[in-house]
């Protein structure tokens, strides 16, 4: 799909840019996106609601586009942001659907903020805000904030390490002020279960047993108020009779980190990464190829690229990364820099100038598991292959198939475009 098209997005680029083509693209499909969100809905229990992970600028997809689309969906009951300031932005693009801040929040920075708004603003920002608290301490602290409108916060639970949350002493102590109705409240109790990302899933068992006894020693009227949330994307579709109220999906809504496990559901990558082939050089003695002029001798013909180390750092610096030019996958040779690297297509003799050269997408050698496999780092490391696209200009593909430059996008919310 994205190859059919890739010509008229850079055509479409060049108009837009007002220069003769963009060489780099991040290609956001939102068809592929929603289709990601029912697959993942239909394998979820049907009790359980779909809070969206949009932290990171939607690893990398786009904040602003992303949470346009997010807001619209019925099958989406919450987003989720990792710091205050992610947050603020949401309130500032009128996104409606409430929000959970998974950070540690500096309660004093909250307040500056807080006190630059008007009355009406600071009361309806605070009427979406969900905050995460870490500790007995830190559920005092927001006690301030009260008088700004009411307080809404989940405890983080860690009762393996309480290194990241609530230890399961420090938890008991706090179970009187789940009745609480005044000052802070308490909406919600959530834990992040890091052992399944290792696949340990006896140790992930273990630990979600752990979680479920102390729910249920919580009175049954309190435990009726309460959000309870322990999975996130790699547990969506394992573990159903312990889903709780919530789950909490980001990576898989957007096609990466999959397992391709049985029950898994079959997601696709939402983001497609393309650049081009600027130049082939056919090798010879004294031919200065890269910075380290020292090449594999097999090398014998290489394409230079059109984007370096710059553009997608981890990509070009971890493990053996390869691009696929023509259908083929071609490793990166010799030293990427800042703006440009090389490809070997000694065996790729029909590879041409200006021939697309795709990153990454959902297609086979270059899918974003494939890539975490080959570069060695896990899953948690390799996120900020997404976080670091900036430079890389975004364009969207819309419900109808229609190309849109991420600039000068606007939502129309009442038609349920973008």
């Amino acid at each position: 799909m994205l190859s059919f098209l890739c010509y008229e997005f850079f055509d479409t680029a060049a108009k837009c840019e007002g220069r003769p083509g963009v060489l780099n693209l991040a290609v956001i499909d939102t068809r592929i996106l929603l289709d990601n969100i029912r697959k993942i809905r239909q394998c979820m229990p049907s009790k359980a609601k779909f809070a969206a992970v949009v932290k990171g600028d939607a690893y990398g997809h786009g904040l602003k586009l992303i949470t346009g689309i997010l807001d619209r969906q019925e099958s989406i009951d919450m987003l989720v942001v990792a710091s205050f300031r992610e947050a603020l932005f949401l309130y500032e693009e009128d996104i409606g659907k409430p929000t959970l801040i998974l950070g540690r929040e500096s309660v004093r920075d909250v307040e500056k903020e807080l006190q630059s708004l008007s009355g009406e603003k600071r009361k309806q920002l605070m009427e979406k805000l969900i905050f995460s608290v870490y500790s007995g301490s830190g559920l005092d602290d927001y006690e301030s904030l009260c008088a700004y409108g009411e307080v809404k916060v989940h405890l983080r639970l860690d009762f393996e390490s309480g290194l990241r949350g609530f230890d399961l002493e420090d938890f008991k102590k706090s179970l009187g002020r789940l009745k609480q109705e005044s000052g802070v409240r308490i909406t919600g109790l959530y834990a992040h279960i890091y052992s399944a990302y290792a696949g340990d899933y006896d140790k992930t068992y273990s630990e979600i047993l752990s979680y479920e006894e102390a729910f249920n020693s919580i009175n049954e009227e309190v435990r009726k108020k309460l959000t309870i949330h322990l999975f996130s994307s790699s547990l969506c579709y394992r573990f159903p009779e312990y889903a709780g109220d919530m789950m909490r999906i980001g990576a898989l809504m957007y096609g990466i980190g999959r397992r391709r496990e049985q029950g898994e559901p079959d997601v696709k990558e939402v983001m497609s990464i393309v650049g081009r082939v600027l130049k082939i050089v056919d090798l010879g003695s004294g031919i200065q190829t890269d910075y380290s002029g020292k090449l594999p001798e097999n090398v014998r013909r290489v394409a230079l690229l059109s984007f370096g180390s710059w553009d997608i750092p981890f990509f070009m610096t971890a493990g053996k990364p390869v691009v696929r030019i023509r259908g083929k996958l071609v490793p990166i040779v010799g030293e990427p820099c800042m703006d440009s690297c090389l490809a070997d297509i000694t065996q790729a003799d029909d590879v041409e100038e200006f021939d697309e050269v795709q990153v990454i997408g959902d297609y086979p050698g270059i899918r974003f598991d494939d890539w975490v496999d080959r570069s060695g780092l896990d899953f948690g490391n390799c996120q900020t292959l997404f976080a670091g696209i900036g430079r890389i200009q975004k364009y969207y593909i819309d419900e109808d198939g229609h190309i849109h430059n991420a600039e000068t996008i606007t939502h129309d919310k009442a038609g349920g475009g973008i």
